[in-house]
């Protein structure tokens, strides 16, 4: 046999070892047979009746192998059923418990000839009957509640498999225990996780017991479940009101001849109807009855409108005393009653009166000279028909304590309200006097009751002099003492005495002391006050604006006081702001060389505490006049007294320069500033340059004009490419390259 015959027939051998095998691998995957083997496995409902059966059945097994069969039934290995040895059949049928659940099977087969031609089953058959669960149920509320209560009732199927569908619920009542009469509200809700309720329920509106039952109407693994008529009994009491009350008016206490009336409303109630009734009492307890006050005619007067009680007759007081007023409501089908509001929470006392005693001179004018008579006159205000006497007194005192004389007439009685005149009374002497009456009260007015000692007074022949003021200084500077004064001088006075008080108050109002006070004595009918007589001398204006004197005289036996008004002529100082200098220093202040920073730094000197900004502006080159636009400016705040510039100005072109300073003034300090030709700043080329300054902010200046000495080249941001000078091209001649080199070298690095 040739190579290629043997070639050939392997491939042939190959090739049908190769189907056999591949016969072999798909011989168990035929349903029910391999390698003679037969197999099946079933777990199904069966019939009449329907329960759970697992049936197992295998045959023409080879008896010679060891076969075995692995039987888990509800995830627990079943050791009876499962063999771990058998010949060439096994046979099962086995009813699963209980038939209301669902169950699996795992049946394993291994057969002994070929551990491959395995074969597992994996079983499920659902319920195979219907659960029967039970409907326990959840009234909410559960306990007893008032009317207006909204009612609801939550059921849960318990005992099912995996319950669905809906549960209907029934509301009976109120007064229907058998459920008998038609349901009040019918409501059919999906359950959810096997469990349903009620919304948004049922709002009572009459008291009584209310029934809830509740129907599962079952699917296709439940049956249906009911809740019973009697299992969910609600409870709705009739409401419980309170009375609350108001009186009109609600203040105590109250004079003798006012009314009252009272309000009451019903709370707590549902839909109150029935009666309200009113009474004012004269005990703490309302058990003694002054008057009652229930509107009438009764039942209708007094009954609930629309919920709303009618308020109660009102009454005037005639009496003094302490009244109590208190309603009670009768309650209806719906609210308890009859329920009343507390005695005490309404309580008037009612005091007598307390009348003023008003009172009027004859004649009424004071000053009065030596000589001249005068009589009182009294009214009783604010009585309640007043009785009783008056009594009448001239006093030389304010309190109404030492008795000139007594003016009582006799009789002294009221007349019909009506109080009699005082005795008439003659002044023999000057002096101040005070009339007074007394009233004595009587059961319903308070007294004794008097006017007031000091509302009738009569001066007696006393000069009213004029008053004439001058101020020693008009005008002032803040912050720069001076000595100042106030005169007064006595025009029309008798022999003045005493002393006159001065005082100084400001700015712009006198309403706060200016810090400068004091008094001096008349003398030849003028008073003279100067700071010059107290310890400090002179006094210093703090503030600007105009400051008032005002001088005041108390009077004396035989001359009234008096008070000058404030802003009388005369009587003003006006203090203004000062006048500061501003003087500078520039910086550099002598000679220096293109690309110097040029700063400049001001001073507000001679002001009073000064705030506010310094403008500075360069001028320049060579602009003498300081005019036109600067070419550098910067307005700076005050450190101090003092503002400096920064970071200043960088100079391009030679020539004088010239700094101006403004300062801005303030309240206190007027503006400042200084002159163009105060600060020259002569810029030249002879010193060495100086660098540009890089902090933030530095400003250069642009637009410079002069044509700089000895200067070429195209140089930006103040570079500078300055010709080489003659006595380095001497150096160059000198010293060959090398000192060429330097000197180049020398000029590449000049920056300014």
């Amino acid at each position: 046999m040739d190579a290629s015959t043997r070639r050939s027939r392997q491939g042939r051998i190959f090739g049908l070892a190769a189907m056999v095998a591949l016969v072999a691998m798909l011989l168990p995957a035929a349903a029910g047979v391999a390698l003679g083997h037969t197999y099946n496995a079933t777990l199904q409902c069966s019939s009449s009746p329907s329960v759970p059966t697992l049936v197992v059945a295998l045959s023409n097994y080879d008896a010679s192998y060891t076969n075995s069969v692995t039987i888990t039934i509800d995830g627990v290995l079943d050791t009876a059923d499962s063999k771990a040895s058998f010949l060439s059949t096994y046979n099962l049928t086995k009813v699963l418990s209980p038939a209301t659940d669902p169950h699996t099977a795992i049946v394993a087969i291994v057969a002994g000839d070929n551990s491959t031609y395995s074969h597992t089953y994996n079983l499920s058959v659902p319920p195979c009957q219907k659960r029967s669960p039970t409907l326990p149920t959840t009234p909410n509320p559960t306990g007893p509640s008032a009317i207006g209560a909204v009612l609801n009732d939550s059921a849960t199927v318990t005992g099912g498999y995996n319950p669905t569908g809906s549960v209907t619920f029934k509301l009976y009542g109120p007064a229907d225990p058998t459920c008998a009469n038609g349901a009040i509200l019918t409501q059919i809700v999906t359950l959810s996780s096997g469990s349903a309720s009620t919304s948004p329920g049922f709002t009572t509106t009459a008291v009584g017991t209310y029934e809830w039952t509740a129907h599962y109407g079952g699917d296709t693994n439940n049956n249906t479940a009911d809740s019973g008529c009697g299992a969910e009994a609600v409870v709705i009491n009739p409401n419980a009101p309170s009375v609350t009350t108001t009186l009109v008016p609600a203040t105590s206490p109250v004079a003798l001849g006012a009314s009252a009336y009272d309000t009451a409303t019903i709370v707590g109630g549902y839909n109150p109807t029935g009666t309200i009734s009113y009474g004012v009492y004269s005990n703490s307890t309302c058990t003694t009855l002054v008057a009652n006050l229930t509107p009438t005619p009764t039942p209708t007067a007094n009954a609930l409108v629309a919920g709303v009680a009618p308020n109660s007759k009102s009454y005037t007081f005639t009496s003094a005393g302490t009244y109590y007023f208190q309603a009670a409501y009768s309650g209806d089908g719906n609210n308890t009653g009859p329920v009343s509001s507390a005695c005490t929470s309404e309580i008037i006392v009612v005091n007598p009166r307390t009348p003023s005693v008003t009172t009027t001179l004859v004649p009424a004018t004071s000053p009065v000279a030596l000589g001249a008579s005068a009589y009182d006159t009294a009214t009783i205000v604010g009585g309640y028909n007043p009785t009783g006497t008056i009594s009448y007194g001239l006093y030389s005192d304010p309190a109404c304590s030492v008795l000139v004389a007594n003016l009582t007439p006799t009789p002294n009685a009221l007349v019909a309200g009506a109080a009699p005149n005082s005795i008439g009374y003659t002044f023999t002497s000057a002096g101040t006097f005070y009339f007074q009456a007394a009233y004595s009260g009587d059961t319903n007015n308070t007294g004794p009751v008097s006017s007031g000692c000091q509302s009738e007074i009569i001066v007696v022949n006393k000069k009213t002099p004029s008053i004439a003021t001058q101020t020693s200084s008009t005008t002032g500077l803040i912050g720069v003492p001076m000595t100042v004064g106030d005169t007064a001088t006595f025009y029309g006075a008798y022999n003045p005495t005493g002393s006159v008080s001065f005082t100084l108050y400001g700015p712009n109002s006198c309403t706060t002391p200016a810090g400068l006070s004091g008094s001096a004595g008349i003398l030849n009918g003028s008073a003279i006050f100067s700071s010059a007589s107290l310890p400090s001398v002179t006094w210093t204006p703090l503030a600007i604006g105009t400051y008032y004197w005002i001088a005041s005289y108390a009077g004396d036996v035989d001359n009234t006081g008096f008070t000058t008004s404030c802003g009388d002529a005369h009587e003003q100082i006006v203090v203004s702001p000062v006048d500061p200098t501003l003087p500078t220093t520039p910086n550099p202040a002598g000679a220096s060389a293109i690309g110097s920073v040029l700063n400049d730094t001001a001073t507000v000197t001679g002001g009073y505490h000064p705030t506010g900004w310094i403008t500075f502006s360069l001028y320049g080159p060579n602009n003498m006049t300081c005019t036109g636009t600067p070419i550098y400016t910067q307005t700076v705040g005050m450190t101090g007294i003092s503002a400096a510039t920064s970071p200043g100005a960088v100079v391009t072109a030679i020539g004088t320069y010239y700094w101006i300073a403004s300062y801005s003034g303030d309240t206190n300090n007027y503006p400042a500033y200084s002159g163009c030709g105060a600060e020259a700043v002569v810029i030249t080329t002879t010193s060495t340059p100086t660098p540009v300054p890089t902090s933030s902010g530095s400003q250069i200046l642009q637009g410079a004009t002069g044509t700089p000495p000895t200067t070429s080249g195209t140089g930006s941001n103040g570079s500078s490419n300055d010709s080489m000078p003659l006595f380095a091209l001497l150096i160059c001649f000198a010293f060959g390259g090398l000192g060429l080199l330097a000197v180049q070298t020398q000029r590449r690095s000049m920056r300014v």
